[in-house]
């Protein structure tokens, strides 16, 4: 059975023909969980009629103080009771075949806990020419040769709320106060995918509308600064690529609790050994002893020559 976690806010534009479009799925779902929070226009007015219509299917909540997304996504999703939860933004649009697309994904891949997939965009009611992943330059055949986890940790988020769904876990959400660069659909990501049980439906089953009042977006940019980071990633040579992991170390130095920072430490350590022993092996002996003994030095004291002399 299938759950809908929605958050809204300030909705009353977009908010109705999102629950139409849910309503309107080729399978049904079982229950739309609703947690707004606080709007001031008339959003509350539009889920109480639409609770009125279908009380068998709507939970409407109202916050008595404001949430915030993180927070009110949480308190939405604890609510859930359906073996399947949804997450859904407030403006925009299921395409029909979602939930079907979706319990059958489960279905036939029981190791699985959680999936994402691609979504339309559109702009001023126009369908654009390219989705969402095409802005984040991702394409699915990288996870040929990439895990899951790598991809998220090295080349960026394609975990999009809009785009996410999971079997319910035994116990309650509670997500880390992290910043907005970690909001709830990118931690749910990076849990499932250091449990090597997330998965992707490669093809959209949704509408992402791009609008000026959204609180969350994606941005155009985006691609074209990817594709000269993973450009110059494929093209280095070990010292770089060394430097890219300590900096990773650093990035994902974020005292993740939801997420397992033990395991994220792990995989990046892993990979900037495997670095940092090919580029002992390209070395000549006496420079690789001394490189081995700075880098120990550096370690050990936290003391850097180039400090040294600055």
């Amino acid at each position: 059975m299938i759950s809908v976690a929605l958050c809204t806010f300030n909705g009353e534009k977009f908010v109705a023909q999102q629950l139409e479009s849910i309503l309107s799925q080729h399978l049904p779902v079982d229950e739309i969980v609703v947690c707004d929070d606080g709007s001031t226009d008339h959003t509350w007015e539009i889920l109480t009629n639409f609770q009125n219509r279908y009380p068998k299917i709507f939970r409407v909540f109202r916050n008595e103080q404001t949430l915030q997304v993180i927070r009110n996504f949480e308190k939405a999703i604890n609510l859930c009771t359906k073996d399947i939860i949804i997450l859904s933004d407030q403006d925009d649009l299921w395409l029909p075949e979602k939930t079907e697309n979706i319990k059958s994904y489960f279905d036939e891949n029981p190791s699985m806990d959680a999936l994402c997939h691609d979504l339309l965009l559109m702009k001023d009611e126009t369908i654009l020419d390219f989705t969402n992943w095409y802005t984040l330059n991702f394409d699915p055949d990288e996870l040929n040769h990439m895990s899951m986890i790598d991809r998220l940790l090295f080349r960026g988020n394609i975990v999009t709320g809009a785009g996410f769904a999971f079997r319910k876990r035994n116990e309650p959400i509670r997500f880390d106060k992290a910043s907005s660069k970690f909001l709830h659909d990118r931690q749910l990501g990076l849990y499932f995918a250091l449990e090597e049980k997330l998965g992707i439906i490669r093809k959209p089953l949704a509408i992402y509308r791009l609008h000026d009042a959204q609180q969350i977006g994606t941005d155009f940019s985006i691609r074209a600064a990817k594709q000269k980071e993973f450009s110059k990633f494929d093209h280095a040579g070990p010292r770089l690529r060394i430097n890219f992991y300590n900096a990773a170390l650093e990035y994902w130095n974020q005292d993740f609790q939801f997420s397992s920072q033990e395991k994220i430490n792990r995989i990046i350590l892993h990979k900037l050994k495997q670095q940092r022993d090919y580029y002992f092996s390209q070395l000549p002996f006496f420079k690789r002893k001394y490189v081995q003994l700075v880098w120990w030095w550096n370690n050990r004291y936290g003391f850097r020559w180039k400090d040294f002399f600055s």
